[in-house]
């Protein structure tokens, strides 16, 4: 099972929820929507869009962690 910390789901949630009012304000200014032809080119964008911020938010959480685990291991040896 995956375990994930209420934290970071958070993060995440506001991240995606970011990524969707972006994508709404896109479609709103250009007219566009998904179900339109535009549309079809669009929808796989966003997906990436909202995969690549995920990736984004993952990785400075890991970098975060190494360094906390770095610290950690100082004061258990300094």
């Amino acid at each position: 099972m995956i375990q994930i910390s209420m934290r970071r789901f958070l993060e995440i949630s506001a991240v995606v929820v970011v990524g969707a009012i972006i994508v709404e304000l896109v479609e709103f200014f250009m007219g566009v929507t998904f179900s339109s032809s535009l549309g079809r080119v669009f929808y796989p964008m966003s997906l990436m869009f909202y995969g690549i911020i995920i990736l984004l938010v993952g990785q400075r959480h890991n970098e975060e962690r190494k360094e906390e685990r770095k610290r950690k291991n100082l004061n258990l040896w300094g």
